[in-house]
């Protein structure tokens, strides 16, 4: 019995002893997510406490992660946040330990995972001109979507002299930040530069990776109109006001084939234009071997753009065709919520998604029908185009009711059997959209906005025929209609 007495005391006093050591030990918790996504600034938390349960406050804390080491001071209590901008190098499972700089026995390990999201997006906000509060919106609206870590956002900024210009990532708390300052805003940067564009585009899809790519550019457009110009170009896509520069469409398609080629990506899937007219099926023509889906307008665009917001619903299934869904459905929906819809609906609101992989079938039989046209250029020059949708005055032309109005007015059966083949193959161009436009005090829709060069005007297409000649679709039977028609 006695033994047995000194046994239990030798146990308690064992148990003891554990007891007193667990509380005269420091430790350190892990307070975030142990899953970490490629593409965005990863913010790991750990908390620092004594062996009283006392945060350890105010001192330099250390991360060892992947052979590198990152600093950062603990708050009053006793948080230390580390920042890791996740690049493509860090996919797969990783050891971080953290650590007390002038005490590393004070330390905890933990196990990340780093995945590719879904969804690279890539934005080249070119705001160095009059739309620059409109970029700082589209940006909060970036932010408001809050953490998803389906999608990651790398966001070209260039604003006006004497504000920051640089790349911005969104963080793991949903917020923007700077990863690449340009440093000096007094000299700025050159937003209508394609060099600068496949420069910039190169690196992103360099150090980071995904499931799916999409690039958006985001400014002033106007289609092809003004390609062919020497001097400075008001209202050409990703308009630099400082610089007098801007991107033409062959030289977007240039810089875009040019850095997909060196990352060795053979296309995007889809490629965005958050600005005016780049519903046009010349634009769209240019680009068609560079992304799966086109996203644009064939009308101007209210200064507001897209709603970013449409990255919230964002999931690990979203395909190609799902994101430009989503684009013009939160765009619709943004539009006819606005105070102002009434304004710009009168102007006429369109977006639509274009499978470029149908482009080549669209060309093709629309060279049979303007081939077929030119035999009879007295009638298709006499025709009322009144009825006619416009997305530029007397320029741009909805190409499916040219044909319409084409199909009501010959009575030729081979001449119409190519128009229906036209109607036919812009259906299936034009994927999916939204387009309407107030005309006598209603709305009417617009079934497949698609915007083309039409013109009867000899003076019109002196005027805009070295635009036309900068781009692939001069070389079509289409340009040669145009011709005969002004002839």
């Amino acid at each position: 019995m006695k033994t047995f007495r000194i046994l239990i005391l030798i146990a308690v006093v064992v148990i003891f002893l554990y007891a007193c050591a667990a509380l005269t030990t420091s430790r350190v918790y892990f307070e975030s997510d142990l899953t970490c996504v490629i593409g965005r600034m990863n913010y790991l938390t750990f908390t620092f406490k004594d062996e009283f349960g006392n945060p350890i406050a105010n001192q330099p804390a250390q991360l060892t992660l992947m052979g590198k080491t990152y600093i950062a001071t603990t708050d009053d209590y006793g948080r230390a946040t580390f920042s890791i901008l996740a690049t493509k190098n860090f996919e797969g499972t990783h050891t971080a330990t953290a650590s007390l700089v002038y005490n590393p026995s004070i330390s905890i390990s933990v196990t990340l995972s780093f995945v590719r999201p879904n969804w690279l997006v890539l934005i080249w906000f070119g705001a160095d001109n009059d739309l620059d509060d409109y970029a700082l919106s589209d940006l909060q609206e970036l932010e408001t979507v809050g953490y998803n870590q389906n999608f990651s956002a790398v966001v070209m900024l260039d604003r006006p002299i004497g504000k920051q210009d640089g790349t911005y990532v969104l963080s793991s708390n949903g917020s923007r930040v700077l990863i690449d300052p340009y440093t000096d805003p007094y000299d700025g940067i050159d937003s209508g530069s394609g060099d600068f564009l496949e420069e910039w585009l190169t690196k992103q899809l360099k150090n980071f990776v995904a499931n799916r790519y999409a690039l958006i550019i985001w400014n002033h457009g106007n289609a092809w109109i003004d390609d062919g110009k020497e001097q400075f170009k008001p209202k050409a896509i990703s308009y630099d006001g400082p610089q007098n520069n801007a991107l033409t469409t062959s030289e977007l398609a240039d810089a875009i084939r040019n850095a997909l080629s060196k990352v060795g990506l053979q296309k995007l899937d889809v490629l965005g234009f958050d600005a005016c007219l780049m519903g046009s099926f010349e634009v769209l023509y240019e680009v068609k071997d560079l992304a799966k889906y086109a996203v644009a307008s064939s009308f101007s665009e209210p200064a507001y753009g897209w709603d970013y917001t449409f990255l919230g619903g964002i999931s690990s299934s979203t395909d190609s065709f799902e994101f430009s869904k989503r684009i013009v459905d939160f765009y619709r929906e943004f539009a006819k919520r606005r105070s102002d819809y009434q304004t710009y609906v009168g102007i006429g609101l369109s977006l639509a998604v274009y499978d470029l992989e149908k482009a080549d079938d669209l060309n093709n039989v629309l060279n049979n029908l303007a081939a077929a046209l030119m035999n009879h250029t007295g009638v298709v020059r006499d025709l009322n185009y009144s009825n006619v949708v416009t997305y530029v005055d007397n320029l741009l032309f909805d190409m499916k009711q040219l044909c319409e109005t084409w199909s009501d007015n010959f009575n030729d059966l081979e001449i119409k059997a190519k128009i229906n083949s036209v109607i036919e193959k812009i259906e299936n161009f034009v994927v999916y959209y939204y387009a309407e436009k107030k005309v006598d005090n209603s709305v009417r829709q617009i079934y497949h906005p698609l915007s083309i060069f039409f013109t009867t005007n000899p003076t019109l297409f002196s005027k805009y025929q070295t635009d036309y000649m900068a781009l692939s679709f001069s070389q079509s039977n289409w340009f040669n209609l145009i011709a005969s028609l002004c002839n």
